[in-house]
């Protein structure tokens, strides 16, 4: 066992023998008790989509947009969208491959019209915001 193992089993055996003695003694310590948060507004919104990916099948990644009945920068894959996407809350069901690279090829899992869907980076970047 190297000098530093045995340097750390040692003071981890002290600290719980520390532990221990802190607790066998019962030191009353007054411990607050938690106080809800007061708002005025107690609304809590959560917003939840569904299948969300910004590139057809089988189309290449471009860190300026995604490729669906033509290409579109990120900010235009949201505009119609962005004011509904607004709450306290905000999920979605990525339905893509998240990657860089153009370089991969189609994964036919045995199907003969599988779906290959892939995103740029910068394309969750921007989901998120």
């Amino acid at each position: 066992m190297s000098l530093a193992l045995r340097i750390f089993a040692v003071a981890a055996l002290a600290f719980s023998a520390a532990l221990a003695r802190v607790g066998s003694t019962q030191a009353q310590v007054e411990v607050p008790k938690p106080v809800p948060a007061q708002r005025e507004d107690q609304t809590v919104t959560i917003v939840v989509t569904g299948d969300v990916g910004i590139n057809s099948n089988n189309q290449p990644v471009d860190p300026g947009g995604g490729y669906k009945n033509g290409f579109h920068a990120w900010a235009d894959t949201t505009a119609e969208i962005a004011s509904d996407i607004n709450g306290n809350l905000n999920f979605l069901n990525l339905e893509t491959v998240v990657t860089h690279r153009n370089d991969l090829e189609a994964d036919t899992k045995g199907q003969s019209g599988p779906f290959n869907f892939r995103m740029h980076p910068e394309g969750l970047r921007h989901s998120g915001r």
